[in-house]
């Protein structure tokens, strides 16, 4: 299976990462969740269950929590859209599954 992936790391205040967190549970709710980041997408269709990883951290003068959710997937979906960093259970827009 081919490998997408997506990475952006930018500072933002606590209530535009808070947004971005809610999107992301909004989407898992829907079971897509669709990643678009200039002219890249990533759409996700997560199964009932899934594997859930949190880690807290505090060195020095930096503090951090992570979260990962992972699951199994049987197939792979490639799909390309034009946007900045949108998290939804949209389709991306202008773009196409793959076959």
């Amino acid at each position: 299976m081919e490998t997408n992936e997506i990475r952006v790391k930018k500072e933002m205040e606590r209530g535009q990462a808070i947004e971005y967190l809610q999107a992301v549970i909004n989407s898992m709710r829907q079971g897509r969740v669709t990643i678009e980041h200039a002219d890249e997408t990533l759409a996700l269709t997560p199964p009932a269950g899934v594997t859930v990883q949190v880690k807290a951290r505090r060195k020095r003068d930096k503090e951090s929590v992570s979260v990962k959710l992972s699951w199994e997937v049987p197939g792979e979906t490639e799909e390309a859209a034009a946007s900045d960093l949108r998290i939804s259970a949209d389709e991306p827009k202008g773009a196409t599954p793959a076959e």
